[in-house]
């Protein structure tokens, strides 16, 4: 309709409501005073609602997020505070473990001591206990290692002062005879083995066996004749025995102090080689120490070193002059810091004087 004001949606959009009264779309019965500007404020209130409501859904995400990172991250703080009460259990159990072994160490070498004095107990004829004065010449004690050579160099005089003083020391003439056929059979197969041009493999196997039997009857013979036989201790040196000291010499104070190399092998050990020489090629242990003991202290990266092995809680003996410590992989990166003594475990007043602090770093 030309002339006639028209009303459409953007202009009720603008709230123009006399256009619209005045529009023939109006309908009084249907929408009205006013009613189309209210129905569209309320759409728009609803919209406004509804975005709300969306932010308000992404922010509780957000913070639903937030609650699980920090469940998380609770979570392994955690399990590092186990971690960390694992390794404390772990460096106790290995300090207890430690003092166990020392005390352990102890109770053997006073027990070696008992048995030393034991074995020099022997009982003569008539039952009664006398100190051994001598040592056999087939012993390790007395002469070192037996070897074949050995064997051979000892045995024929052995045989001969035993038959020449058979009758005088009482030893019946069967086991003399015994020992004089073992050598009948020894000696041949010694000459023949050491001939490298014709002997056979078979010659030094029976070689071998023979020596081994004569030995043992050897060996025999001077427990039961020689050892507990009433002959003077000068008498028994003839056979190639040597003399006993009649009391144990005790051990004096040790004055030096161990030279030490540290090299981390890896998978948290520590290995330590110890020498009474510095630059010595071998390892070496002293021979007043029952051991070197070590004291150490695991420093983490950035810490200050200890002032001296009393701050070095954890303490380790070891009888040989090789050996490796373990500091456990999770120590990785730390540094060990450790001090070394020569060791008397009988007399602690006689162990030597604690090293300078030693360092490496634990791999």
């Amino acid at each position: 309709m030309s002339g006639a004001a028209t009303c459409d949606a953007g202009s009720l959009f603008h709230g123009d409501v006399s256009a619209y009264r005045k529009s023939p779309a109006y309908r009084p019965d249907w929408v009205g005073a006013g009613r189309p500007l209210k129905i569209i404020t309320q759409g728009l209130k609803t919209k406004t609602r509804n975005v709300s409501l969306k932010q308000g859904s992404i922010l509780f995400k957000k913070s639903r997020v937030r609650l699980k990172a920090s469940r998380v991250r609770l979570k392994a703080s955690r399990v590092r505070l186990k971690a960390s009460r694992v390794r404390l259990k772990t460096s106790r159990v290995r300090l207890k473990t430690s003092r166990v072994r020392l005390k352990t160490s102890r109770v053997r070498f006073k027990t070696s001591r008992v048995r030393l004095k034991t074995s020099r107990v022997r009982l003569n004829k008539k039952g009664r206990c006398i100190m051994k004065d001598t040592t056999s010449p087939f012993s390790s004690f007395g002469q070192g290692k037996i070897t074949h050579d050995n064997l051979f160099n000892i045995q024929g005089n052995f045989v001969n002062v035993s038959v020449a003083n058979q009758v005088a020391w009482g030893i019946p003439a069967p086991a003399v005879a015994e020992l004089v056929a073992e050598r009948a059979i020894y000696e041949p197969l010694y000459h023949k083995s050491q001939n490298k041009n014709t002997r056979t493999r078979a010659d030094v196997a029976a070689h071998k066996l023979a020596a081994e039997r004569y030995l043992k009857k050897l060996r025999l013979f001077w427990n039961k004749w020689i050892e507990n036989g009433d002959m003077p201790a000068e008498e028994k040196l003839l056979l190639g025995g040597a003399l006993l000291d009649a009391e144990l010499t005790p051990r004096g104070k040790i004055n030096d102090v161990p030279y030490v190399k540290l090299t981390g092998i890896g998978g948290g050990d520590v290995r330590v080689r110890v020498s009474v020489e510095e630059d010595q090629t071998k390892s070496s242990m002293h021979p007043l120490a029952d051991g070197v003991e070590c004291r150490y202290i695991l420093v983490p990266k950035g810490e200050m070193p200890p002032d001296g092995q009393k701050n070095a809680k954890t303490s380790v003996v070891s009888k040989k002059a090789l050996f490796i410590i373990s500091c456990g992989d999770e120590q990785a990166g730390e540094t060990f810091w450790g001090f070394f003594r020569w060791v008397n475990l009988t007399r602690p007043d006689n162990s030597g004087q604690w090293s300078n602090s030693l360092k490496v770093v634990i791999s």
